[in-house]
């Protein structure tokens, strides 16, 4: 006969360690839907032959092309490349906008790259994209009408894309936090059968915007503990708290 298994003990903390294992994959609904929508947008505005959004992983100092759209978009998605390589790199290491107009002369051009997917383009436009406190990625518009990219309207309508994106960027990635966050704590509440206990464990190990939502979660969940009229009371004051603070950013 063979070994006899043995069922997991805690079948609930198992299942939450391995959902914590899926945090990255987690995002809002239609996210990926909304970068393709704006690097299409970009392209069809500035008359380009193609364009695309590169997520900065802090962790990994890597860019991860996320949404293209134009020549080569099927090769381009998925591609990784140091934070700090090709002229994308560059831009968001000096937090500045670049034209160039004779991209494969440059020694900031990533021909690696180029040559991966099977498209050199010969002019790159390139720009951050900031979100409220970093730099969350990249967007590039490749082989772009000169005079239709530096017109007055496509410039700020490019600008308004850009900010969309790393808006758009900006919450995927609390989304993804948050949702580390909440399988840790389940993994440890599975155990110990104490939700609250299990936030304040996570707060204490995590760093950084893990840490904060941790302690923002302990926070709403004794919230949830108390009266409605507390709660509606708690609710109002962070509707107020944000109001404030969202009007005097910038």
């Amino acid at each position: 006969m063979g070994e006899s298994t043995q069922p997991d003990p805690n079948p609930l903390a198992a299942i939450a360690e391995a959902a914590a294992d899926l945090g990255p994959a987690i995002e809002p609904p239609g996210y990926r839907e909304l970068l393709d929508w704006i690097v299409l947008t970009a392209m069809e505005v500035t008359g380009a032959g193609a364009a695309s959004i590169a997520v900065l992983h802090e962790r990994t100092e890597r860019l991860e092309f996320v949404a293209a759209s134009g020549s080569a978009s099927e090769q381009v998605i998925g591609i990784t490349m140091d934070a700090g390589a090709g002229i994308a790199g560059w831009s968001i290491a000096s937090g500045q906008s670049i034209t160039v107009s004779d991209a494969p002369s440059d020694p900031r051009f990533a021909a690696d790259v180029a040559a991966s997917t099977g498209y050199t383009p010969q002019r790159v436009f390139a720009t951050p994209l900031e979100g409220s406190s970093t730099t969350v990625g990249v967007m590039e518009i490749l082989d772009a009408e000169e005079h239709r990219v530096a017109a007055h309207d496509e410039s700020r309508l490019v600008a308004s894309l850009a900010h969309q994106a790393a808006v758009a960027i900006e919450t995927a990635n609390l989304f993804r936090d948050l949702g580390r966050v909440m399988f840790r704590a389940a993994a440890i509440a599975a155990g110990t059968g104490d939700v609250q206990d299990a936030l304040e464990q996570v707060a204490e190990r995590a760093r950084g915007p893990a840490r904060d939502l941790a302690d923002l979660l302990d926070l709403f969940h004794e919230i949830g503990q108390l009266g409605p009229h507390e709660r509606k009371a708690a609710t109002d004051l962070l509707f107020t708290f944000l109001t404030y603070v969202q009007g005097n950013r910038g």
